[in-house]
């Protein structure tokens, strides 16, 4: 997929990270529907119209320009990421320089109910 444009809001810090992730490993927008057709096929979602909108919403969702941590985490699952790691570097205007690294193990967690969808419990 080809670079994109983003503001600097936190949703288009995570849609650029998606972004560049899908172009180092190789994940252009026809390899991207394949995986996603994979995904949303596993669901077992029941009509062929459910699917194909949930497909449609789901690609949608991936190649925003703003993604919310949620939709972000979708994104890996799509991708079949077995490990994500969240690592920030922060530098005060006093010089002071701190690393922290938080590792997501993927098979940890479960979303599948909600791929298509980028909704709360609360707001179903």
């Amino acid at each position: 997929m080809k670079p994109k444009r983003f503001a600097q809001t936190s949703e288009s810090i995570l849609a650029r990270i998606a972004n560049r992730t899908y172009i180092e490993l190789g994940v252009n927008a026809t390899t991207l529907k394949g995986l996603i057709y994979r995904f949303v096929n596993s669901l077992n979602l029941g009509t062929d119209t459910k699917l194909y909108y949930t497909k449609i919403n789901l690609f949608n969702e991936l190649t925003r320009n703003v993604m919310t941590f949620k939709v972000f985490m979708k994104a890996m699952t799509v991708l079949n990421a077995s490990k994500v790691t969240f690592r920030v570097t922060v530098l005060t205007k006093a010089g002071k320089e701190v690393t922290v690294e938080e590792i997501v193990y993927m098979n940890a967690i479960s979303h599948p109910e909600d791929a298509g969808s980028d909704s709360t419990d609360e707001e179903k």
